[in-house]
């Protein structure tokens, strides 16, 4: 029994399924107990029972500087609409919290930048709707570039110590040894001698 109410003529009834409800067909019966001079009646249709898919979406800046504090909103819908008091779950490095919705299905949420995130460069950004009974699991990201202003000295500051080490380096020579000689001298030529007088 889902419910039961007293109604005339026209009426309309929203009735919630219990979370223990197996999924799948199911056949919703609809009684109309006898009363008086009216007989009682019967009315029935299969349904399909199916899991609720929630589908979280955010807004969150594309640029941070560490440390600080950035500010994230969203909503979760759904095939039936905004879902109300569910629990979003926010992650980002080693920063993890939670929030629930609002009864529009909105959330609101500033996140504490981590300092274990060293080095500058894109960090993923997850909103997870966690699965519930009746409900599946929902998940959305984004990146977002993170600026760390003490990485990037310590990165300035290693390069110059790397470069005031290779100069202050003595470079090896190494003996280079060059054989000299001494080439002789072309030979003069010598002038002709006059042929020996005879007597």
């Amino acid at each position: 029994l889902l419910a039961e109410r007293e109604v005339g003529g026209r009426f309309e009834i929203q009735v919630g399924i219990p979370v223990q409800t197996l999924l799948g067909k199911h056949r919703l019966s609809l009684k109309v107990k006898p009363r008086g001079l009216f007989a009682g009646a019967v009315w029935g249709q299969e349904i399909r029972v199916v899991k609720v898919q929630p589908k979280p979406e955010f807004q969150a800046p594309g640029f941070g500087i560490i440390p600080s504090r950035i500010k994230v909103r969203g909503k979760v819908n759904s095939s039936l609409g905004p879902l109300a008091g569910v629990r979003v779950n926010l992650k980002i490095g080693s920063y993890s919290g939670s929030i629930l919705t609002s009864s529009q299905g909105e959330f609101e949420e500033e996140l504490q930048l981590p300092l274990d995130i060293l080095m500058t460069g894109f960090r993923e950004l997850v909103v997870e709707v966690t699965e519930a009974p009746g409900r599946s699991e929902g998940v959305a990201r984004s990146r977002i570039f993170l600026f760390n202003p003490a990485s990037m000295g310590l990165l300035l500051a290693g390069f110059l110590f790397l470069g005031i080490m290779l100069r202050s380096r003595p470079s090896p020579q190494r003996e280079r040894g060059s054989v000299v000689g001494v080439l002789p001298s072309p030979a003069k030529p010598q002038p002709p001698q006059p042929p020996p007088v005879r007597r």
